[in-house]
C-alpha cells in the first residue's frame, strides 16, 4: 500500500473518531445540563420548605405544634402498651 493512501485512511478514521467523541461529549454535556437544572428545581423547593420553618420558628408557632404531635404520639404508644397488658 502506498504510504499517500495509507495516510489518507489514517485521516479518515482519526476524523470519524474525533467526530464520533464530539457528538458524544455534547450528549453527555446535555445530560449534564438537564440534570443540574432538575437538581436546582430540587434545592429551591427545599430552600422555600426551610424559609417556611424558619419563620414558624421565630413566630413561636413550631413549638406548638411539635409539642402537640409529640403528645399525640406518646399517648398512642401507652394505648397500645395498656392494650397488651
Amino acid at each position: 500500500m502506498d504510504t499517500t493512501i495509507s495516510t489518507n485512511v489514517l485521516f479518515y478514521i482519526l476524523a470519524a473518531f474525533f467526530a464520533l467523541l464530539i457528538v458524544c461529549l455534547a450528549i453527555i454535556v446535555i445530560c449534564a445540563i438537564s440534570i443540574f437544572r432538575i437538581i436546582k428545581r430540587g434545592v429551591e423547593k427545599i430552600e422555600t420548605d426551610i424559609d417556611a420553618v424558619r419563620s414558624k420558628l421565630k413566630n413561636g408557632g413550631m413549638l406548638m405544634s411539635s409539642l402537640l404531635v409529640y403528645l399525640m404520639a406518646f399517648f398512642k404508644k401507652n394505648k397500645k402498651s395498656k392494650k397488651q397488658d
